[in-house]
C-alpha cells in the first residue's frame, strides 16, 4: 500500500515536472521600459527581442510584427531579433509583437509604440485590441464586449458612448480593465436594447481620436460559410488566373472578406498599386450571398502557392483555400539523344551546306531591301467572332473616341463592343473583360497617358497581348495612339517594338481612318487590293 502511494506521487512529481520543462523550453523577451515606449516625431527607437531554449538549441524563427503585419528587421546567429527606425514618424505608432518558433512551440511578447501627438485608436490588427464593426449578436447572449485602445502622447482618456450619449457603469454596461490604458466596454446581457450605435472616444491634450461600432442584435445568428470553386488550379507561366469564392449567410454590412496568399493577407494597398492584381466582392443582400474573386495576370513562379478566401463576421471567420500549381511549357525534344560522330567528308558537307544556306539568306534579304512592296498587313484571326471590333479606351479620353472613332466604325458596318453599352451587369468585370477581348475579331487600342494610368485599362490590354501571343501569325491587336508623348518604358515589353497608328502625326492624320479599316476588314477577297500603289505610299506606320 504505502509503496504504490509513494510511486504513485513519484509519477506525479515526474509529469509536472516535465510539464513545467516544456511550458519553459522557450522564453521570448522584448528588452523594454515597459508596456509603453514614448517617441517624439523624428527621434530614432530600435527595438531588441531575444528568444532563450532550455536545450540551447537553434530557433526555427524570430521575427518582428506591427498591428499582426510582418516587417522587416535584421537577425542575428544568436537568437536576437533586431527592429531599428532611424526617424520615427507617426505612421510608426503601434502594437509591435516579436515572436520565436522553436519546436512546433510560438511565444511572443509585446510593446505599444506611442509616438507624440493626439490618439490614434487602434481600428485593425490585433484582435484583443479593437472590435470590428458591425456587431451581430445574437438575442440573449450573455455578453458582448466591446474593445477600444489607442496609442498616442500621455495621458489618454476615455468615453463610451451610445447613439451620442455617454454611458456610465450601469443598467447592463460595465467597464473592463484594459491594456494600455484602453477601455473596454461590456454589454451583459445583450438584448434588442443594446441595438445602436457606440462610439469611443480617446483624447488627450494634442486632441482625440474615435471609432464607431454599430450592433445590430439578431433573433438568429447565422455562421457563414465560404467555398472555393476550385481547389487547385494548373496555369502555365504567363497566363492570367481566377480564383473565385461563393459565401452564405453574408451580408455586406456585416462581412469583412479578405484574400491571402501562403497565410499572409493580400492588403488593398498591394491590390490597388499592381498593374497584375484585381479583386472583386458582390454582395446579394436578399439572399445573403457573396462572391469575390482573385484575378492575377502573367502569372509567374513566384504566384506559385495557396490563395485563400477569408469572410470575417463579428469574431468569426470562414474560409476556404485554393491551390495555385505552375508549370512550365515543354520544349520539343529531337527524336534521336544519341551522340552523333561526323566523319570528314560529312562535317564538309555541313559546312557547305551552311555557307549556301547564309548565301540564300542574304541574297533575298538584299532583294527584299531593293524591291519597294506595299505593307503585309497581318492576317486576322477568323472565327465565330461576336463583334468586328472591341474599343478599349480610357473614359476621359470618350470625347476623342465618341467624336474621332465610333462614327467612322459604325458608317462601315462594324459591330462594336463598348463597355457601356455591351459589359453583362451582374458580371465580374474581369470576366467581362475577358470575353470582349476574346469574342472580338479585333482589339483596338486608343492608347493614351490616361490609359496606361487605369489599372483596368493596363488588365484589358494584358488580355489582349496574351491572346495576340496564343494566336500565333495573326494580330488581334491595333493600337492607335492619341498622345504624342507615350513612353516607351511604359508599355508592356510584348508591344514596344510593334508598329502603331499615329493620330499625332501629321503625316499620318490624313490617312489613318483608311489604314484602320483595312487593317480590320482585310481578309483573301481583298489581295488584289494590296497591290494599290497609293495606298503603298500612306501605309508607313510610326514605330515607337
Amino acid at each position: 500500500m504505502l509503496y504504490a502511494m509513494e510511486y504513485k506521487l513519484t509519477c506525479f512529481l515526474l509529469l509536472a515536472v516535465s510539464l513545467l520543462s516544456v511550458k519553459a523550453d522557450l522564453q521570448v523577451q522584448i528588452v523594454k521600459e515597459g508596456v509603453n515606449i514614448y517617441r517624439n516625431i523624428n527621434e530614432s527607437l530600435t527595438l531588441n527581442c531575444t528568444a532563450t531554449t532550455n536545450g540551447g538549441g537553434p530557433l526555427e524563427s524570430i521575427y518582428w510584427k506591427k498591428d499582426r503585419k510582418d516587417i522587416n528587421s535584421t537577425l542575428s546567429s544568436n537568437n536576437w531579433a533586431v527592429k531599428t527606425i532611424t526617424s520615427i514618424s507617426r505612421s510608426d505608432a503601434g502594437y509591435y509583437k516579436c515572436a520565436a518558433k522553436y519546436k512546433d512551440r510560438v511565444e511572443d511578447d509585446a510593446v505599444f509604440v506611442n509616438v507624440k501627438g493626439k490618439p490614434m485608436i487602434f481600428k485593425s490588427g490585433e484582435p484583443e485590441l479593437f472590435t470590428r464593426s458591425p456587431q451581430w449578436p445574437q438575442d440573449g447572449d450573455p455578453v458582448l464586449d466591446l474593445r477600444c485602445h489607442a496609442t498616442g502622447s500621455k495621458i489618454i482618456t476615455y468615453i463610451w458612448l451610445k447613439d451620442g450619449k455617454e454611458i456610465k457603469q450601469m443598467n447592463g454596461f460595465s467597464f473592463l480593465p484594459a491594456i494600455n490604458n484602453g477601455k473596454t466596454l461590456r454589454l451583459s446581457p445583450v438584448g434588442k436594447d443594446k441595438q445602436g450605435k457606440y462610439t469611443c472616444e480617446a483624447s488627450n491634450k494634442y486632441g482625440k481620436d474615435s471609432h464607431n461600432i454599430t450592433v445590430r442584435v439578431l433573433d438568429r445568428f447565422e455562421h457563414p460559410v465560404i467555398t472555393a470553386e476550385k481547389s487547385i488550379i494548373s496555369s502555365y507561366i504567363g497566363e492570367a488566373n481566377i480564383f473565385v469564392c461563393n459565401g452564405k449567410n453574408v451580408i455586406e454590412l456585416e462581412a469583412d472578406a479578405a484574400w491571402l496568399f501562403n497565410g499572409k493577407e493580400i492588403t488593398k494597398e498591394q491590390i490597388e498599386n499592381s498593374s497584375r492584381l484585381h479583386a472583386e466582392v458582390n454582395y446579394e443582400g436578399s439572399s445573403k450571398t457573396m462572391r469575390m474573386s482573385l484575378l492575377i495576370n502573367q502569372t509567374s513562379l513566384q504566384d506559385a502557392g495557396n490563395y485563400t478566401c477569408r469572410v470575417f463576421i463579428n469574431d468569426e471567420t470562414s474560409e476556404q483555400t485554393t491551390l495555385l500549381v505552375i508549370k512550365r511549357r515543354e520544349k520539343r525534344q529531337s527524336g534521336d539523344t544519341k551522340e552523333t560522330i561526323l566523319t570528314t567528308k560529312e562535317l564538309a558537307g555541313l559546312i557547305v551546306g551552311v555557307i549556301l544556306l547564309i548565301t540564300a539568306i542574304l541574297i533575298v534579304i538584299l532583294y527584299l531591301t531593293k524591291k519597294k512592296t506595299k505593307i503585309n498587313y497581318p492576317e486576322i484571326p477568323k472565327g465565330p467572332f461576336k463583334y468586328g471590333a472591341f474599343v478599349t479606351y480610357n473614359s476621359q479620353d470618350f470625347n476623342w473616341v465618341e467624336k474621332n472613332l465610333l462614327p467612322l466604325l459604325e458608317k462601315n458596318g462594324i459591330d462594336l463592343c463598348i463597355h457601356y453599352r455591351n459589359f453583362e451587369p451582374g458580371v465580374a468585370i474581369h470576366e467581362n473583360m475577358v470575353n470582349s477581348v476574346y469574342r472580338s475579331r479585333v482589339v483596338i487600342v486608343v492608347m493614351s497617358n490616361n490609359y496606361m494610368k487605369s489599372k483596368y485599362c493596363r488588365a484589358e490590354l494584358d488580355y489582349a497581348v496574351h491572346r495576340s501571343l496564343e494566336e500565333h501569325g495573326t494580330n488581334p491587336l491595333i493600337i492607335l495612339c492619341i498622345d504624342p508623348d507615350i513612353k516607351k518604358n511604359r508599355l508592356p515589353k510584348e508591344i514596344k517594338n510593334k508598329t502603331f497608328l499615329d493620330f499625332t502625326s501629321n503625316v499620318e492624320k490624313a490617312t489613318w481612318e483608311k489604314r484602320l479599316l483595312k487593317y480590320i476588314k482585310w481578309s483573301d477577297e481583298n489581295e488584289n487590293a494590296r497591290e494599290d500603289k497609293e495606298e503603298e505610299e500612306c501605309a508607313v506606320l510610326i514605330k515607337h
